[in-house]
């Protein structure tokens, strides 16, 4: 499957603020590098398509998109105390425009993920050019032979999650479209400031320092990626299976079982030693557990 470069350039921000954005604690946890997702897009049953997914308007959108979420149109920095912060500049987001004459959507199947779809979909840069010169935002739009359109997007995890990346994609539609954003950003960085002293008031067992021996994610070997679909009756299933080895009784939630079951089965494909001590990172969404106080 060849994917054919049309057009690639930078999409700078009609007006931005410059100054510094600090970054948390949490921000800095993170993985550094841009998180990919790809989103599929059908023409219009009405009309004749003309203007669908048009670069010209995608890319005027964009320019006023980035003016109230500029923080993506920035590159990373550092403070005085070489310390890593956003740097609020206007550079602007990577933006291309590609086609693929031989590809359809068929071709896709059940959409797992692999690393030739995001070699294909998803702008890569070189780290080697430094934060200073990467953009925190990549895009591709790619026009699919059946007539749909792929919207690749690379989104610098210091910036943006999973769903941040989504929201902002909406806005963009909203704004292209001229419409308000339904979900007005928010930047203020200071909710997640740390107490003053800093203070660990218990155990945080995920940031316990691997003992010497242990393997880690750069360790492995390459791995496949697969879509597996559980049944209600096998969910059930590895619920009552998880109850009957707890020492108390207690509920076994449909997340518990799945992950540990899956874990456990990727602990025995890796052939690792039956008494060796491993550990699963899952991303979760805390925005529903969020009150209206300060961070401690």
């Amino acid at each position: 499957m060849v994917v054919r470069v049309l057009n690639s350039s930078l999409v700078a921000p009609e007006e931005t603020p410059r100054l510094s954005i600090w970054l948390s604690t949490l921000d800095l946890f993170q993985i550094r590098s841009h998180v990919p997702a790809v989103y599929f897009y059908r023409p219009p049953i009405q009309g004749d398509g003309s203007g669908f997914f048009s670069p010209e308007v995608l890319k005027a959108g964009l320019r006023k998109a980035l003016v109230p979420l500029y923080l993506f149109a920035c590159r990373i920095g550092t403070d005085d105390t070489g310390r890593t912060e956003i740097e609020c500049n206007g550079k602007g987001v990577l933006f291309v425009e590609a086609k693929a004459e031989e590809l359809t959507i068929d071709k896709f199947g059940d959409f797992a993920p692999s690393p030739e779809c995001r070699r294909m979909l998803i702008p890569t840069v070189d780290p080697g050019e430094g934060d200073d010169a990467i953009p925190l935002l990549l895009l591709q739009v790619t026009y699919l032979k059946c007539g749909r359109v792929c919207l690749g997007v690379g989104a610098h995890h210091l910036v943006s999650d999973g769903v941040a990346s989504l929201l902002f994609i909406n806005a963009w539609s909203d704004i292209t479209r001229g419409i308000e954003p339904a979900v007005p950003p928010f930047l203020d960085q200071s909710l997640l400031l740390p107490r003053s002293p800093p203070s660990v008031r218990f155990p945080q067992i995920e940031f316990k320092r691997y003992a010497a021996g242990i393997h880690t994610y750069a360790d492995m070997p390459a791995i496949s990626t697969a879509i597996l679909e559980l049944t209600a009756d096998q969910i059930a299933a590895l619920k009552r299976s998880c109850a009957a080895t707890m020492p108390s009784p207690r509920r076994v939630t449909t997340y518990e079982a799945v992950a540990a079951h899956v874990w456990r089965q990727a602990c025995m494909a890796r052939r690792l030693d039956a008494h060796s001590e491993t550990r699963v990172y899952i991303t979760t969404d805390a925005r529903r557990c969020q009150r209206a106080t300060s961070v401690t």
